[in-house]
């Protein structure tokens, strides 16, 4: 009589290789899910910060976006002026500064506004290493602020954006002409390259 089956030595073996094929498929699967949590979170600052310019240059009025770290997570929210004196933090407590969007938080996947920690992480302006406050990740000005003019300008700012293992991304704005351009770093390389 002729059975068909697996014996419990190829069961055992079966077993052992699908083990060793996801103990290193698993890490990239990670990595990729990072990379993709910070491929979102990149797309979404840049749909606003394109938001934010359109809606300047089309109503005449200011708008930007306003940066708040609440409850040890960033939040923005897109804003216009209301009284042409650029937005404020004070105008918007007052509501004279409105907001035209809801609260989004960029804090999901893993993936935040933030700096890598433990690592020379170099200057995406020149050589040497990026120095200043490690904890304010927006480096637009002192209040957090992104502001796009009707006329296309824009407050000269840099945004990091890491997914706390190995990668980080940088949306740069250039003032005189309100460009974006979007940066990546990885732990291990020597420069920031274009994204």
């Amino acid at each position: 009589m002729n059975q068909k089956g697996l014996s419990f030595v190829e069961i055992v073996v079966a077993l052992v290789l699908t083990g060793i094929g996801t103990a290193f498929a698993l890490p990239r699967l990670e990595q990729a899910h990072r990379n993709a949590a910070l491929n979102a979170a990149t797309r979404i600052i840049q749909m606003n910060l394109l938001r934010a310019r359109s809606e300047a240059m089309l109503t005449g009025y200011a708008c930007g976006l306003v940066f708040e770290k609440k409850g040890g997570r960033w939040h923005c929210t897109l804003v216009r002026d209301g009284d042409d004196d650029g937005i404020r933090r004070e105008d918007i407590a007052r509501g004279i500064d409105c907001p035209i969007s809801k609260i989004f938080e960029i804090d999901s996947g893993g993936v935040s506004l933030g700096f890598l920690r433990g690592c020379r992480i170099p200057d995406p302006s020149g050589p040497g290493a990026l120095s200043g406050n490690f904890e304010d990740p927006v480096r637009a000005g002192g209040a957090d602020i992104l502001t796009y003019r009707p006329e296309g300008t824009a407050t000269p700012a840099t945004l990091y954006l890491c997914d706390h293992q190995e990668s980080m991304k940088a949306i740069r704005i250039f003032g005189l002409t309100g460009r974006i351009r979007v940066l990546k770093w990885r732990v291990g390389t020597a420069r920031w390259e274009l994204d």
